[in-house]
C-alpha cells in the first residue's frame, strides 16, 4: 500500500502543488443536455460555469426499471498487462454492451515484468476472483453485482485465503491473490486467466504448485517457467512457506481453495473497488482515501430507489475543463440525485465508453493521454428483437437552404437496440420531396421549418419516424479574417462562413469560394497567396453571396517624426536645441541636453506632444546617439497598458540606426531617460515606420443598421474614445447632442461595475487575460440576477467577443438569450467598427484605430436602442 501511495504522489505531484489547496468552487450556471443512445441508456452532458472555471461532466445514465441490464467487470485479454476500456468492451461486442467505465486504482510494477499491473482493491469477473481485497479493512468500497441481479455498494474485506489438503486437512495460508510486486516474502495465489505462465527459477528456493480441477498437477522447485492454462491455479512461495508446501502437499493430492470474504464470493458475479465512498445513503462522509486537487474523475453511483445507475466521467487537464476534487464531485453527484457512489480511478485512467445511436461503441470521454487500466465495469442489455419499431434520423437540427448535409437513418427495435434493415424498403422525405440518402447527403430546398420523414414498409412490418429541422436562408458571406496583412511570398488559409441576419452560421468549404483575378495575389483551394504589393479590397464569392475585405500586401516606408519641429515636451532642468549637423531627411534633428544635481532616483520623460500612432505599422526605425544616459521608449499596448522598451548599445559619438517590431503596440507616447551621470544628452532623428499597405475602410459592412436620430431618446451611446481625447470639433458636436441620449459612456474610461437605470441595466465586465473566466464571481452573479429582470440588459466587455473560445461564447449566449427583455453586448476590437447578430443577440464591436480615422465618417460610435433591442452606429455626431 505504501508503494501505491508513493506512486500516486509521484505521478500527480505537480497537480497537487497547483490545485491541492484550491478553494471549493461556487457554481454560477449549469447547462444540461440529454439524449437516448441505447436501450434504457441516456447520455447526459453537464456544463458548469464556476468562479474557478469551466467544468465538463459526462454521464451515462442507465434506467434499471425493466431488469434488462446485466453487469460484469472486464479485463484485458492478458489481464496483468492492462488495456484500454474500449478494447475490453469491444472484445465482448457479441453480448450487446451498452456502456463501460474504468474501475480500480492500480499499481504499476517497476520490479518485474511478470506482473505488470495489479489493482489495489477487489476485482471479480464472471464469478472468478481476479484480485483479492486490500488488506485494510473497510477502506476500499466496491461496486458489487450479485448472482441474483442485485447492485450493492459495500466494503468487501478479505477474511482469509487458504489452500486446504482435503485428505490431510492441512491448511496453508495465502497472503494475496494475483497481487505481486516482485516480492515473494509471503505466498501468492495466481489464476491462469490472470497470468500466462509460472514465475520460474528467478527466486532462490521458490516452490510452485500448479492446481487444476482441484488436484495438484505439478510441484516445481527452481525450474524454468512453463505455460499456465486459463483454468489452472499457481501457488508460489519461498523460504519456510516453500518448505511447508513441499512437506504437506504432493502431486495428485486433492485440494480446495478457500476464499472467505465479508460478502461470500459465491454470491458475487462481478465486483470492482474504488478508493472511497463519495456518497453513502445520501450523505458525504469523511473520505477513507483522497487524491487531492482537481483532476479528471471517474465515479459510479445509484439513486435512492435503485432506479438509475450513473457512470460519470469528469473532464480535466486540457485547458478547457478544470476537473473536480473528490469533494466537488461528491457535491455534484448529490445535486443530480445520486444516493450512494464510489470514486473510481481518475486522471489519465478516466474512460467512459458507450454505444451511440449508430450502434457502434464510442468514447464519450477519455483524456488525450489515456493510459491502459486493469479493469472496467460494463453494462450489457439482455433484450432485443428483430422487428423495427422506429428510426433515429441522424442529421443536423439547424441547416441552411441549398447546402449539403450528411444524413444517416438507423433502425431501432422496441428496446432501442440498433438493428439492420433492407434499405430498399426505406423512403426518406423532406416534406414532399424524396431524399436520396445513398451517398449520405441531403440538401434542404427552402428556408423555414421542414420535416424529414422516414417510412419503412415490407411484407412483415411497417415503421415511421419524423424529425423537424430549422432551415435558414444564407444571406451573408464572411471570413474569419476581417483584414489581410501579408508580405509578398506569404500565404494564409482562409475560413469562410455563411450567415443569416439572425446570427445562425455555418462554415463552408473554402475550396468552393472564388476570388477576383489579380496579378498581385492568387486564391486557390482556400489559400490566399500574396505575390506583389497591393492595397485595396478583395471580393470573395460563394454562389450568389459576396464579401469584401481590406487587403494590404507589402509595406511602405513612412516618416513618422522628422524632429524638425518641437515634437517633444520636457521637464525643467533639460535644455534642447535643433541641429542640422546630422540631418538625413528633414531639415533639423533634436539634440537634447540634461543637467541634474544627482543621479540617485532621477529619471524624466520626454513626452510626444501628439503620441505617434502605430496603427498598421509593423516596425519602426530611428537614428539615435546618447551620452551618459539609459534610454527607453514608452508605448501604449493594444490592451491599453503601458510598456517601456530599453534601447541598448547606445553610442555617444555616432548615430546608430535601430528597429523595433511594434505590431502589438498602439502608440508611442514618450522617451524615458535615466541619467547615469549628472550631465549628458540624447540626439534623435528620423523616426520612420513600415506601414502595411491596407486601404482606408470606407464602408463598415452589411451588418450595420442605419442610424436614426429619432431613436436617440431611447438610446445609450458609447464613445469609442474617451471624451477628452476627441478632436475639438467632434467634441463640440458630441456635446451638443448628448442631451438627446439616455446616457453616454466611454469604452476607454473606468465605468461603474454596473448601473440600474429606470429604463435599462448595464454591466461593465473586467478581465485580465482575455477570457471570461477572469470575470469575478460577483460579476457573474450580477449578470445572472439582472438577467431575471424584465428591463433591457447591456453587457459591456473589455475584450472582443470574437476572441472568445466557442464554449465561452456559448455561455454568454445561453445566459442572455433566455431573457424575455432585449440583451446586447458591447465590446472593443482591434478591427474596424461593426455590428453583428449572433444567435439572437446583437453584438457591437467598437474600434478607435486609424482605419476609422481614415474612413468616410469623422467619428464612429456605437449606440444601443434599449427599447428596440438593437445596436446601430452613430456616425459623425
Amino acid at each position: 500500500m505504501k508503494k501505491f501511495l508513493s506512486f500516486i504522489s509521484f505521478a500527480t505531484i505537480l497537480s497537487f502543488i497547483l490545485s491541492a489547496f484550491a478553494k471549493p468552487y461556487t457554481e454560477i450556471l449549469r447547462f444540461k443536455t440529454t439524449q437516448q443512445i441505447a436501450p434504457r441508456t441516456y447520455y447526459e452532458k453537464y456544463e458548469l460555469l464556476t468562479d474557478e472555471g469551466f467544468v465538463d461532466i459526462n454521464c451515462i445514465k442507465l434506467d434499471l426499471i425493466d431488469s434488462g441490464f446485466d453487469f460484469d467487470v472486464l479485463r484485458a485479454g492478458v489481464a496483468n498487462t492492462g488495456d484500454f476500456v474500449y478494447n475490453m468492451v469491444y472484445n465482448q461486442i457479441d453480448k450487446n454492451p451498452v456502456a463501460a467505465i474504468n474501475a480500480n486504482f492500480f499499481y504499476t510494477n517497476t520490479k518485474t515484468n511478470y506482473n505488470k499491473i495489479w489493482p489495489i482493491g477487489i476485482s471479480v469477473s464472471g464469478g472468478k476472483i481476479l484480485s483479492s481485497p486490500n488488506n485494510k479493512q473497510n477502506t476500499f468500497p466496491a461496486f458489487v453485482y450479485t448472482n441474483s441481479n442485485e447492485i450493492l455498494f459495500d466494503y468487501i474485506n478479505g477474511l482469509s485465503y487458504k489452500l486446504v489438503n482435503v485428505d490431510s486437512g492441512y491448511e496453508f495460508k495465502i497472503a494475496h491473490i494475483n497481487k505481486f510486486t516482485g516480492d515473494l516474502t509471503y505466498p501468492i495465489l495466481f489464476t491462469g486467466d490472470y497470468v500466462q505462465k509460472t514465475i520460474g527459477d528467478k527466486y532462490k528456493g521458490i516452490v510452485e504448485l500448479i492446481i487444476k480441477d482441484g488436484i495438484i498437477k505439478d510441484i516445481r522447485e527452481e525450474t524454468p517457467a512453463v505455460v499456465l492454462d486459463k483454468d489452472e491455479y499457481l501457488l508460489a512461495a519461498t523460504g519456510n512457506y516453500a518448505k511447508n508446501l513441499k512437506t504437506n502437499f504432493k502431486v495428485g493430492d486433492k485440494v480446495e481453495i478457500k476464499i472467505d470474504l465479508s460478502v461470500p464470493l459465491e454470491k458475487i458475479k462481478a465486483a470492482a473497488s474504488g478508493n472511497t465512498f463519495l456518497l453513502k445513503d445520501g450523505k458525504i462522509l469523511t473520505f477513507t482515501h483522497e487524491i487531492a486537487g482537481r483532476h479528471p474523475r471517474s465515479a459510479i453511483g445509484i439513486d435512492k430507489i435503485g432506479r438509475y445507475l450513473y457512470l460519470v466521467a469528469v473532464d480535466g487537464r486540457n485547458g478547457k475543463s478544470i476537473g473536480l476534487s473528490q469533494g466537488e464531485l461528491a457535491n455534484f453527484l448529490q445535486s443530480i440525485g445520486v444516493w450512494t457512489a464510489i470514486n473510481l480511478d481518475g486522471g489519465y485512467s478516466t474512460q467512459l465508453i458507450a454505444k451511440d445511436n449508430d450502434g457502434n461503441l464510442k468514447a464519450f470521454y477519455n483524456t488525450g493521454e489515456t493510459r491502459k487500466v486493469f479493469d472496467s465495469i460494463a453494462a450489457f442489455y439482455k433484450y432485443r428483437d428483430d422487428k423495427i419499431s422506429t428510426f433515429y434520423i441522424d442529421c443536423p437540427d439547424k441547416v441552411f437552404a441549398g447546402e449539403e448535409y450528411p444524413i444517416k437513418v438507423f433502425a431501432k427495435d422496441r428496446f432501442y437496440n440498433t438493428i439492420t434493415y433492407d434499405a430498399v424498403y426505406l423512403k426518406v422525405y423532406q416534406d414532399a420531396y424524396e431524399i436520396d440518402i445513398k451517398d449520405g447527403i441531403f440538401t434542404p430546398y427552402k428556408d423555414g421549418v421542414v420535416t424529414i420523414s422516414c417510412v419503412y414498409e415490407d411484407v412483415y412490418q411497417k415503421a415511421f419516424a419524423q424529425k423537424k429541422i430549422s432551415v435558414y436562408k444564407p444571406e451573408i458571406l464572411t471570413t474569419s479574417k476581417k483584414q489581410l496583412k501579408l508580405m509578398p511570398g506569404e500565404s494564409l488559409a482562409l475560413r469562410f462562413y455563411i450567415k443569416d441576419k439572425v446570427g445562425h452560421f455555418k462554415e463552408i468549404d473554402p475550396r468552393k469560394v472564388q476570388a477576383e483575378e489579380n496579378p498581385a495575389f492568387e486564391f486557390k483551394d482556400g489559400i490566399f497567396i500574396a505575390k506583389s504589393n497591393f492595397r485595396g479590397f478583395v471580393t470573395f464569392t460563394y454562389k450568389d453571396l459576396k464579401c469584401s475585405i481590406p487587403v494590404g500586401i507589402g509595406e511602405t516606408l513612412q516618416l513618422l517624426r522628422s524632429f524638425d519641429y518641437l515634437a517633444l515636451s520636457w521637464p525643467k532642468g533639460v535644455s534642447m536645441f535643433l541641429s542640422s549637423k546630422n540631418k538625413t531627411q528633414g531639415k533639423y534633428s533634436n539634440k537634447i541636453y540634461f543637467s541634474v544635481s544627482s543621479t540617485k532616483g532621477k529619471s524624466f520623460k520626454l513626452d510626444f506632444k501628439t503620441p505617434v500612432d502605430l496603427t498598421n505599422i509593423s516596425k519602426i526605425s530611428f537614428d539615435i546617439c546618447a551620452n551618459n544616459v539609459k534610454v527607453y521608449l514608452g508605448f501604449k499596448m493594444l490592451s491599453g497598458t503601458q510598456k517601456e522598451v530599453e534601447i541598448t548599445q547606445l553610442k555617444s559619438d555616432n548615430f546608430k540606426s535601430y528597429s523595433l517590431n511594434v505590431e502589438s503596440y498602439k502608440t508611442l507616447d514618450y522617451i524615458l531617460l535615466i541619467p547615469q551621470k549628472t550631465q549628458g544628452y540624447i540626439w534623435i532623428d528620423n523616426l520612420t515606420g513600415d506601414v502595411v499597405n491596407l486601404p482606408p475602410v470606407e464602408n463598415i459592412n452589411q451588418y450595420v443598421a442605419k442610424f436614426d436620430e429619432k431613436l436617440a431618446k431611447t438610446s445609450v451611446i458609447f464613445l469609442t474614445k474617451g471624451f477628452e481625447s476627441l478632436p475639438s470639433e467632434i467634441k463640440k458636436k458630441v456635446e451638443s447632442n448628448l442631451g438627446s441620449y439616455l446616457k453616454c459612456y466611454s469604452l476607454e474610461k473606468d465605468n461603474p461595475p454596473y448601473e440600474k437605470n429606470e429604463k435599462f441595466n448595464i454591466v461593465f465586465l473586467r478581465t485580465k487575460s482575455g477570457s471570461i473566466l477572469d470575470f469575478s464571481y460577483y460579476q457573474w452573479m450580477r449578470i445572472k440576477n439582472l438577467s431575471a429582470e424584465k428591463k433591457p440588459l447591456i453587457v459591456v466587455l473589455d475584450i472582443p467577443f470574437e476572441s472568445l473560445r466557442q464554449d465561452e461564447k456559448d455561455v454568454l449566449i445561453r445566459l442572455l438569450k433566455s431573457r424575455k427583455a432585449p440583451s446586447m453586448i458591447i465590446c472593443t476590437t482591434s478591427d474596424y467598427t461593426r455590428v453583428e447578430r449572433y444567435d439572437t443577440l446583437y453584438i457591437g464591436y467598437a474600434s478607435s484605430n486609424n482605419l476609422l480615422a481614415k474612413s468616410s465618417a469623422k467619428s464612429i460610435n456605437l449606440a444601443c436602442d434599449v427599447e428596440k433591442g438593437y445596436i446601430y452606429l452613430a456616425r459623425g455626431h
